[in-house]
């Protein structure tokens, strides 16, 4: 089994600040995937991000 990739409070990923992680995705195959709750910099309502979508570069913002 991977280790657990370890994802701290006030962690940046692009325009986004990691506030906590929330419940699972749940895929249609029904593989699970890590979501956080980020705040965007613009100062809109928090978003929830797949982890890997933060990790990856694919989403740097809350889409502003």
């Amino acid at each position: 089994m991977p280790k657990r990739l370890e994802v701290k409070e006030g962690e940046r990923y692009g325009r986004l600040t990691v506030i906590r992680e929330v419940e699972p995705h749940i895929f249609p195959n029904g593989k699970q995937g890590r979501k956080f709750l980020c705040q965007c910099d613009c100062g809109s309502d928090p978003v929830a991000v797949l982890l890997n979508s933060l990790r990856s570069g694919k989403t740097v913002s809350c889409g502003c």
